[in-house]
């Protein structure tokens, strides 16, 4: 899902026309997909996510805005291999 890189709605909660912000600012789009064959518990931020605001481990998309994945360290090696 591509969510607004200036308020973080969907393209659907915007003026379908010219795709502006409440406030009319033109905006552009980002993805909030994580990497390809990763989920929130490959992320550093799992903890944080899953205790304080309920985020799901297996989750294939980022609940921050903008995106903050973070390859956690204990997978270093196999991105090195």
């Amino acid at each position: 899902m591509k969510r607004c890189v200036r308020c973080g709605r969907t393209k659907d909660q915007h003026e379908p026309e010219t795709l502006t912000c409440p406030g009319s600012v033109k905006t552009t789009f980002a993805s909030m997909e994580l990497p390809d064959g990763r989920c929130c518990n490959d992320c550093s931020h799992v903890v944080r996510c899953c205790g304080i605001f309920g985020a799901k481990p297996g989750n294939t998309e980022c609940d921050w805005f903008p995106i903050r994945f973070q390859l956690h360290p204990r997978f270093a090696a196999e991105v090195k291999a």
